[in-house]
């Protein structure tokens, strides 16, 4: 057996970089290529109403926002557009369209209220994080930061009279977990249809697992990575699930189910 045999490690190891390109890890922000924009169109295609609400959590400079707008170009909306830095919120107001049904605000989510620092790289860098994230391996400096505000998604909806929520996409590096359970009245009452969320190496400084993601979903929703050309069911959990590369996923009420 050739099995754990040190002069064939070379081996296993690149045929593991190709699993995991092939399964679409490492490439959230791939946006050309991920398969998000042809996941958007099938959400705009289930949601199949007018007047759906929108959140895009952890905008950055609106790209995400964009495709948004463009997928639902043809239906009526109301897209929150959520990005807590001052420098970055000033460039997505400026990549945005300015209409009635687009609104802008310059705060993030997380699990309670507060005030945090947001460390990034860089001004308008789309690695910013309330985690002081250690990227040496990478050469990245994260030591720049500025202070920023967080509210709730249950206190924001409640605020602004919102229902319920069409689709709620998230990137927010690392603070996925806790923008979800801020949001705990909302999705025990089953006001929130779908979610896109991104998993990856984010979590390790936020120090939470896809298990954590995975019971989170399980009672309510069905989970998928999303692929390049589509969606691949995760039927139950296992360890092997935790790969700390990018990756997107999308969960879908129970009640919204895609057709096979």
């Amino acid at each position: 057996m050739f099995w754990g045999e040190k002069k064939i490690q070379f081996l296993f190891e690149r045929l593991y970089s190709v699993a995991l390109k092939g399964m679409n890890y490492g490439r959230a922000s791939d946006y050309q290529h991920n398969g998000e924009g042809e996941v958007l169109k099938m959400i705009s295609s289930r949601v199949g109403r007018n007047d759906a609400v929108l959140f895009d959590v952890g905008a950055n400079k609106g790209e995400f926002s964009r495709r948004i707008l463009d997928a639902w170009q043809e239906r009526t909306f109301q897209l929150f557009v959520f990005e807590p830095s001052r420098k970055t919120f000033s460039l997505l107001q400026e990549a945005l369209p300015k209409a009635p049904s687009v609104h802008l605000v310059n705060m993030g989510l997380g699990e309670r209220p507060d005030t945090v620092e947001l460390y990034t790289d860089r001004d308008g860098s789309g690695l910013a994080s309330v985690y002081a994230r250690d990227l040496s391996h990478r050469h990245i400096d994260f030591s720049k930061h500025e202070t920023v505000e967080l509210t709730t998604l249950d206190m924001f909806c409640e605020q602004n009279a919102i229902a319920s929520i069409d689709f709620l996409k998230l990137d927010v590096e690392g603070h996925e977990l806790a923008v979800l359970r801020g949001g705990k009245k909302m999705f025990d009452a089953g006001d929130v249809r779908i979610v896109q969320f991104e998993f990856g190496g984010c979590n390790i400084d936020s120090r939470t697992y896809f298990r954590d993601y995975y019971n989170f979903f399980k009672k309510d929703f069905e989970l998928y990575r999303i692929l390049s050309n589509g969606l691949k069911k995760i039927e139950k959990y296992s360890e092997k699930l935790e790969i700390f590369q990018s990756a997107n996923y999308l969960a879908i009420s129970k009640r919204n189910q895609p057709q096979s």
